[in-house]
């Protein structure tokens, strides 16, 4: 059966090998929508940024199918065809089309079935406002005030968009978090004894500077009202970045961010000392402020209900053991905005933070208080494209599938679209 598993970058596909083998059909994923009279399609996502061949010629593929790979690519997207009305799908066009993409050096993110009424059948898409309507009768438990303590640098985040998308995700979450419970009792009911707690985990992900750490602060104060789960946990994986002394020693001080940046082992030691039950645990402490992990510093989380763990690379397939850190997830979201937005967010962050700093001088940035504006975000720009940009490309972006929750931002800051994992 052909699914949804995202396919990396060079990744050869299991169902290719089955078509190439065996020549047999596999029925589609959804035998019900399949039989709209071709109103499905199976497409493969990819990414367009490298992926600049056309897509296989049907003159490639096995002659009299009905389905073959066509021509068109829409925003990264080729579609493969139609699903009659028997349901079935031919292998042989689909794997010489993964092998025709894999060897343009295209990088494959997925199998989706795309319905032309529907959109993706893999995801539930909302707007702004049918997804607000979806708060139902819950009432705001935030004032202006503490709303002002949660919001980050240069966001101007209004109680009505805490409202509007906020709020139902946390509504949401806390119908899952007492469906999790629900599902944990049942199994201590099967072998008759009672087992530790242990917390409902959240992995935040996104970009620098795309607002990630603000809608950690949200959504952790709004988890925190509901009376089920009052001890929400915040904890951000910078305390898990190497220390700059390491990065230095390693060479690895300009990749500060990168995968390779973090000590891995460590975090998903953290996260399963959480999940074993353990009633207290530490975490290391990062200054934002310095750039750096304060020494002989941590954190103590004790007995949480809920953890929310935010930062870059969460999502990332890449792990020194067999375990990754978002198996420990019991829902996960991505902070998503176009790639323009984001780096004029960092450019405008850096030159906010460079004027915070200038009469600071333990801070980072207080290095460049000499800078006017214009130089200041001529040398953000330069860390964007240097640092930034190719960690967004290489490692963050396409761990984006992986979430069960996107968030799409606009240009204000303000969340336009939700894409929910059905």
């Amino acid at each position: 059966m052909l699914d949804a598993t995202p396919l990396s970058h060079g990744a050869k596909s299991e169902h290719a090998d089955d078509a190439d083998a065996h020549g047999c059909h596999h029925r589609a994923r959804d035998p019900e929508q399949a039989g709209r009279d071709g109103a499905v399609s199976l497409a493969l996502e990819v990414d367009e940024r490298v992926a600049d061949q056309p897509a296989a010629h049907a003159g490639d593929q096995d002659r009299g199918e009905r389905e073959r790979p066509g021509e068109d690519r829409r925003q990264g997207r080729v579609v493969v065809g139609g699903i009659g009305n028997d349901g079935l799908i031919h292998p042989h066009s689909v794997g010489a089309l993964v092998r025709r993409l894999e060897s343009s050096g295209a990088a494959l993110l997925r199998w989706v079935l795309v319905d032309e009424t529907v959109g993706d059948l893999g995801w539930l898409t909302l707007d702004h406002d049918d997804w607000a309507r979806l708060r139902a009768s819950t009432a705001m438990p935030l004032g202006e005030s503490e709303l002002a303590e949660l919001r980050g640098i240069n966001e101007d985040l209004s109680m009505a968009e805490v409202a509007d998308v906020y709020l139902p995700i946390s509504r949401l979450l806390n119908l899952l978090v007492a469906g999790t419970a629900q599902v944990r009792g049942a199994t201590e009911t099967f072998f008759g004894a009672l087992s530790r707690p242990v917390p409902y985990v959240i992995g935040l992900a996104g970009s620098v500077a795309v607002g990630k750490s603000t809608t950690a602060r949200v959504l952790r104060a709004l988890l925190a009202r509901w009376p089920d789960h009052p001890q929400v946990a915040l904890v951000t994986t910078d305390g898990f970045l190497r220390s700059n002394a390491w990065l230095e020693e390693h060479d690895l001080l300009h990749r500060k961010g990168f995968p390779d940046s973090y000590d891995v082992g460590a975090l998903i030691g953290f996260l399963a000392a959480l999940k074993a039950g353990a009633p207290e645990v530490e975490v290391p402490v990062y200054d934002h402020a310095v750039y750096d992990l304060v020494a002989d510093r941590t954190e103590r989380i004790s007995s949480p209900d809920v953890v929310i763990v935010e930062g870059l690379n969460v999502l990332q397939t890449r792990s020194p053991t067999s375990l990754f850190v978002s198996d420990f997830f019991d829902f996960s979201i991505y902070v998503d905005a176009d790639e323009l937005h984001i780096e004029q967010w960092y450019v405008d962050r850096f030159w906010t933070l460079v004027e915070r700093s200038r009469d600071d001088a333990a801070s980072f940035f207080h290095q460049w208080r000499e800078l006017d504006r214009a130089s200041a975000e001529s040398l953000a720009g330069q860390i964007w494209r240097g640092i930034n940009r190719p960690n967004l490309r290489e490692n963050i972006e396409p761990t984006r599938e992986r979430a069960r929750l996107i968030l799409e931002k606009g240009a204000d800051h303000r969340v336009k679209r939700i894409r929910l994992r059905r």
